[in-house]
C-alpha cells in the first residue's frame, strides 16, 4: 500500500478494528506481511487483474486491483471495496452500500488519523505509532507471538 513499513503496520491495525474478518485475513495477514518482508507490493501494477489469495482460514479470496484501491470478494461472494481518495488523502471501506472512512493521512505527512471506539486518534508513522496502534486495537492488551 505504501513504501513505509510503519504506515503499513499501522494501517493493518486500524483496519483490523473497523473491518470484517476478510480485511484481517487479506490485508493485514497476507498483503501487508508480504510487502513488509519482501519490500514489494504484491498487487502493484496489476490494475484490473484479479489474484486468488489464501486466507488464514484456508479459504480463497479474490483480490482485484483497482486504479484507486482494491476489490475483495470472499468465498461466499460478498464484495468489499477499499478505496483511496486522493483529494482527502484517505482510505475508505465500502460494503453493502455503506461506506466508512478507515483512516486519513495527516497534513504533516508523519501521522494518520482514524476513529477507534468512537474516538479520533492519531498515530505517528514509526515504531512508537505501531506500538500505540497495537495497544489501541487490543484495548491495552498485546501478546507477543513466537
Amino acid at each position: 500500500m505504501t513504501k513505509s513499513k510503519f504506515v503499513n503496520a499501522i494501517i493493518g491495525f486500524v483496519i483490523n478494528i473497523v473491518c470484517i474478518p476478510v480485511t484481517l485475513v487479506v490485508d493485514s495477514l497476507v498483503l501487508n506481511t508480504i510487502e513488509f518482508w519482501s519490500g514489494e507490493n504484491p498487487l502493484q501494477s496489476n490494475i484490473g487483474k484479479t489474484q486468488q489469495v489464501m486466507g488464514q482460514d484456508g479459504k480463497l479470496y479474490a483480490v482485484k486491483t483497482l486504479k484507486n484501491g482494491y476489490e475483495v470478494t470472499d468465498p461466499d461472494g460478498l464484495v468489499t471495496l477499499f478505496t483511496y481518495n486522493k483529494k482527502e488523502n484517505s482510505w475508505s471501506m465500502s460494503q453493502n452500500g455503506l461506506t466508512k472512512e478507515l483512516f486519513r493521512f495527516n497534513p504533516d505527512g508523519q501521522s494518520i488519523s482514524t476513529v477507534m471506539n468512537g474516538e479520533e486518534k492519531d498515530f505517528t508513522l514509526n515504531e512508537q505509532g505501531v506500538y500505540e496502534a497495537r495497544m489501541a486495537a487490543g484495548n491495552g492488551l498485546y501478546f507477543a507471538a513466537r
